[in-house]
């Protein structure tokens, strides 16, 4: 059976609530980066698996987890972020339906702009991946046609990562065959005209929309 994941990264807290993250949770394999851990159960949440170098995870944490039968997996290696070993795990299971990861951009800036990366290296390990904040979700595209959901007036943008070719339907300012370059051209700032956007997508590109 195909699973959905949802990765705790520890980078900056969106969702500040138990409730907020059992709403998210529901239905997903719930994976907490390291020091994501400490956050989670501080408010009641208990994760599936904890995971990363565990430099951040406190010792009574780390017991707590244990009591609660969590699965720690620690990884020392320095060569990966915490973020890509759950990514890396996620896809040597091979049962990945989507990967939702939240809290992954409001930390350093290093690790921000990382894990957007990611999205695009670790897009063909791991299906449905995606950033989502509390008021955004960002994925990469490439080479395909996909339809978005939304409401009139949703924000949403459009990067070259590093270049695409896109013609949209349903858009406040609609692209026909407009090139997207990194650091050179892109869409920004526009929003859903509709209930909906409809994309053609020529190349590589990164996609971010209001939720």
């Amino acid at each position: 059976m195909a699973t959905h994941y949802l990765i705790v990264a520890n980078g900056g807290i969106d969702f500040h609530t138990a409730e907020a993250i059992s709403t998210l949770a529901n239905g997903r394999v719930v994976i907490a980066l390291d020091g994501a851990a400490n956050f989670l159960m501080a408010i009641g949440a208990v994760p599936h698996m904890c995971m990363g170098d565990c430099d951040s995870l406190s010792l009574e944490t780390e017991a707590l987890l244990r009591s609660r039968g969590v699965e720690i997996i620690k990884n020392q290696c320095q060569n990966t972020t915490d973020l890509e070993k759950a990514i890396i795990h996620i896809g040597k299971v091979g049962d990945c339906a989507s990967a939702t990861i939240i809290h992954a951009l409001g930390g350093r800036q290093d690790h921000a702009l990382g894990n957007i990366s990611f999205l695009k290296k670790y897009g063909k390990l791991v299906g449905g991946l995606s950033i989502l904040s509390w008021q955004n979700k960002t994925f990469y595209a490439e080479d395909c046609t996909l339809t978005i959901s939304g409401e009139p007036g949703r924000s949403c943008g459009f990067f070259g990562f590093p270049m695409a070719t896109v013609t949209s339907r349903g858009l406040r300012y609609e692209m026909l065959n407009h090139r997207l370059e990194l650091g050179a051209s892109e869409s920004v700032a526009n929003s859903f005209a509709g209930d909906e956007v409809n994309l053609e997508i020529s190349g590589q590109c990164i996609v971010t929309h209001g939720v």
